[in-house]
């Protein structure tokens, strides 16, 4: 149920090393990746657990429609469907 959840806390809160950059503008990049990471992860808690799995499948895991189809019985139109109306809701709970 949470593995989105326990993937994303498990990711490194950092930025690589770029010298363009100065040490502020690096400082910000990391905050701002933090806000929209912490942003992310309020909507997908917020989210059905039938439309948490499928982005968890999709974008987590890697899985393909095909796969995500035969996992839930559904066509692979109707999974993209589905991927397509959730990415919508959390387009929507980001704006």
């Amino acid at each position: 149920k949470n593995q989105m959840l326990s993937h994303i806390s498990k990711r490194p809160n950092h930025t690589p090393f770029d010298e363009n950059q100065s040490s502020a503008q690096q400082h910000f990049s990391m905050e701002a990746k933090k806000e929209a990471r912490d942003e992310l992860t309020s909507i997908l808690k917020g989210l059905n657990e039938a439309d948490r799995s499928l982005i968890i499948d999709k974008f987590f895991l890697g899985k393909n429609y095909q796969e995500m189809s035969e996992k839930r019985s559904l066509t692979e139109a109707n999974t993209r469907q589905r991927v397509a109306r959730v990415l919508k809701k959390i387009r929507a709970g980001m704006g």
